[in-house]
Formats: structure tokens, C-alpha cells, sequence
């Protein structure tokens, strides 16, 4: 309590802000992502044997690269006062804290979800910033920023900066 009667409340302090991480899988796990890469190279021999058509293993081999396009890709998230902005091979894409619903943080990362009640298929929607190292830092800054919600921008449609 202090001197007028009124409670004490513990005014966190600002995090290191802007935060910026930069999430390349390929990188940070390579053992992970060679045995990844592996397989989808055995997966598309192995459909261009079964289909006997190399073009069918050439399109099953691209299919799952495609798919795991995070893993070879750096992205970079710069977490400020105002939202997130992903940074994918030159090009950035911008989300408010008033576009996020809720967070959760998970073993690997954060996801920011846009509803805040759970929905089938929200992940689909979210986006996942993946991090091994700092992440308390990471989920520190989070917890800051959506708590105080700080926007410049009324949009709640994810949009891309030019």
C-alpha cells in the first residue's frame, strides 16, 4: 500500500522492443531437416516406381517440399508495440495485436491465434512464430504487447507492407 491507502501494482516494464527473431529450421536443426529432405526424396522414388512414372515422383517429391517450405525458408518476425511483421525472402506482412485473439505458448514457439475462444481449425489461420532459443524472452514480449494492445492500424485483415 502506499502512502494514499491504494494497493501497490506491479507496472512491468517495457521488454526489449522491437524483438526481432529469425525462425530458419534448416539451420537450426539440420540433422532434423536432412533426414526430412531424405524423405521426401525416398517418398518421390518410391511413388515413380510404384506410379512407374517419373514425372509422378518429380510432382510427389515437389508436393512435399512444398509443404514443408518453413522449414527451408528463413522468415523473420519483428515483434514491436504495434504488431507483427514477417519478413519471407524480401517480402513483409504485417498483423496488429488487434487482430490476435489469444496466444499460446508451446514447446517450440508461440502461436497467435485470431479468436479468442478456441475454433475448429483456428491453427490454419494463426500464425506460429518458432523459436529454441530465448523463448521466454519471446513469450515475455508477447504477453506485453497483447496485454496492452497498442495499435496504430483499425485493420483486421492481415495485410502486406510494401
Amino acid at each position: 500500500m502506499n502512502s494514499a491507502g491504494v494497493p501497490k501494482t506491479e507496472t512491468s516494464s517495457s521488454p526489449h522492443l522491437p524483438l526481432r527473431v529469425t525462425c530458419w529450421m534448416a539451420r537450426q536443426s539440420p540433422v532434423l531437416s536432412a533426414s526430412i529432405a531424405v524423405t521426401i526424396a525416398v517418398t518421390g522414388t518410391i511413388a515413380s516406381w510404384v506410379s512407374e512414372s517419373p514425372l509422378m515422383g518429380f510432382l510427389a517429391t515437389a508436393a512435399l517440399g512444398l509443404s514443408t517450405w518453413r522449414r527451408w525458408v528463413p522468415i523473420t518476425f519483428d515483434i514491436t508495440r504495434t504488431g507483427v511483421e514477417r519478413t519471407i525472402l524480401g517480402k513483409k506482412f504485417r498483423c496488429t495485436w488487434q487482430q490476435v485473439g489469444r496466444y499460446e505458448v508451446r514447446d517450440n514457439g508461440i502461436w497467435l491465434l485470431p479468436e479468442s475462444q478456441p475454433t475448429p481449425g483456428e491453427f490454419f489461420c494463426g500464425l506460429f512464430i518458432e523459436t529454441d532459443s530465448d523463448r521466454e524472452l519471446l513469450a515475455d514480449t508477447i504477453d506485453y504487447c497483447f496485454r496492452t494492445r497498442h495499435s496504430s492500424e483499425s485493420s483486421f485483415v492481415i495485410q502486406r507492407v510494401r
